[in-house]
């Protein structure tokens, strides 16, 4: 698994959807409708393939078999959907690997 920690505006859901344009197979789950829809304008605007995305409460009701990967972009909003927008305090994450992607900061 790949993670990719970068500030607010750095690159992360570009690096996504260029993640996604070299594989097949791949869909992006987005927190909801909004999201999903900036996510493949940006895609079109930077002329690379529209990635196949769903939103949390699509992928709650059916994700297709042609799907073999799965990328969450902007996770704390997925889980906050996920939890009806309650705040999520805390989350757990094993890192079995360094980061492939990280902020040059960090």
């Amino acid at each position: 698994m790949k993670i990719i920690a970068l500030p607010s505006g750095g690159g992360k859901t570009q690096q996504l959807i260029k993640m996604a344009s070299e594989k097949p197979g791949i869909c992006i789950i987005c927190a909801n409708t909004s999201a999903a829809d900036r996510l493949q304008d940006q895609a079109r605007n930077s002329g690379l393939p529209v990635p196949y995305t769903l939103t949390v409460e699509q992928l709650a009701k059916f994700l297709p078999t042609s799907v073999k990967e799965v990328y969450f972009d902007d996770i704390e909003e997925i889980l906050a959907a996920l939890a009806r927008h309650a705040h999520v305090g805390a989350m757990t994450l094993s890192v079995r690997h360094q980061p492939t992607i990280r902020d040059k900061n960090g």
